[in-house]
């Protein structure tokens, strides 16, 4: 934190913070601070309108050329209006600094000859994935819809599952550089007063540079960052997300990220799935409880088999005490270094399946290797 602090301060004398500059009455001006506020970006356009009257600025690279067309031109070549004021345009500006934050959003901004102001309009070139299930995330049962990267969508279906006015969203927007926009969701009235406002405390709080996926922000919300264990949910599912939200917790989504993260959890959320709550009650705690057991076995039985093994042979049965002595002779290690040889190897193999790329990871050198 020290080291951030400093980090901060030395960029603060760095980069001193500029000014807003309103929008004056020469369009030259205007233009000429607009380019100098984006660097003069090579998609940055400008295409002159009335004879040199006004302009229309935007990022080619963010907007589509058809919004532009029907939004603006179509109007005003067919005369359906008269002036740049009458169309259907989403806010007026008066700095120059807001110009180029709603360019970076994908908007274009009209700008007139002896007007101190500007008109946006949003054209952006939304590209998204469908809807789809998704894939580490499986379900025998229930909804077959995942979220995706855009949050509107995101809290779209949240909002289509719960039509309750107590459903509160709230935006904030972090990364000093990217500018991110990250949605805080709870139901009022369930979710607990005190867990609202201090999620909301930290992330008010966060102060980096980048905030591009939510692995950052959960670096900042959770209780102890250091800790090796999870302590805030990461989901996938709409289906999965609203049960969590009803039974009291809250959901933080991230622009560009399909990833919800759900807090405050306890230890037995991770170990639920989206078919617990489409199972009755008798099946589905018999599943949890299995979960659970499988947790014990794999922390327990690997110390189990040290302790047995190197210093407590009486337990084993006498007709399985020469076979696993025999085995044990020929390993030049201890069992300790056995068992951390094992997890280690399981681990590679579980790596290689998730990371390598498929035409690897489903080749017989794989199969080879995880059978050796």
């Amino acid at each position: 934190m020290l080291f951030k602090k400093i980090l901060k301060s030395f960029n603060e004398k760095q980069q001193p913070k500029q000014e807003s500059i309103k929008i004056s009455s020469s369009l030259t001006k205007n233009i000429e601070l607009v380019k100098e506020l984006l660097n003069n970006a090579d998609d940055l356009k400008i295409r002159v309108l009335d004879n040199g009257e006004a302009c229309l600025v935007y990022i080619e690279s963010l907007v589509l050329s058809e919004k532009i067309q029907q939004n603006i031109f179509q109007p005003l070549y067919h005369k359906e209006v008269s002036n740049y004021s009458n169309l259907d345009y989403g806010n007026q500006l008066t700095l120059i600094d807001d110009i180029g934050k709603f360019l970076l959003k994908g908007h274009a901004v009209i700008l007139q000859n002896n007007k101190n102001y500007g008109l946006s309009f949003n054209v952006l070139n939304t590209k998204l994935r469908n809807v789809q299930e998704p894939m580490n995330e499986l379900v025998i049962r229930g909804s077959h819809d995942g979220f995706i990267e855009d949050i509107s969508t995101n809290i779209n279906l949240i909002r289509k599952r719960i039509e309750n006015y107590n459903l509160v969203v709230k935006y904030y927007s972090k990364g000093s550089q990217t500018n991110n926009k990250i949605a805080v969701v709870y139901l009022k009235g369930i979710a607990s007063d005190d867990n609202v406002k201090e999620i909301e405390r930290r992330i008010e709080t966060i102060d980096s540079d980048m905030i591009i996926s939510p692995g950052y922000i959960e670096e900042f919300v959770e209780d102890t960052p250091m800790s090796p264990f999870p302590q805030i949910l990461s989901t996938e599912r709409p289906d999965r997300t609203i049960a969590n939200i009803l039974e009291g917790r809250i959901a933080i989504f991230s622009e560009g990220s399909p990833s919800c993260l759900i807090a405050p959890v306890s230890f037995f959320a991770f170990y639920q799935s989206p078919d617990d709550y489409n199972s009755r009650w008798i099946s589905g705690t018999f599943l949890r409880l299995v979960r659970l057991t499988s947790f014990l076995i794999a922390i327990g039985l690997p110390s189990v088999y040290i302790a047995i093994i190197g210093f407590h042979f009486e337990v084993i049965p006498h007709d399985l005490i020469i076979p696993v002595k025999a085995s044990i002779n020929e390993i030049p290690y201890p069992p300790i270094i056995e068992a951390l040889m094992m997890v280690i190897v399981i681990e590679l193999i579980r790596e290689a399946g998730i990371r390598l790329r498929t035409y690897w990871s489903d080749n017989r050198y794989c199969w080879w290797f995880s059978y050796w």
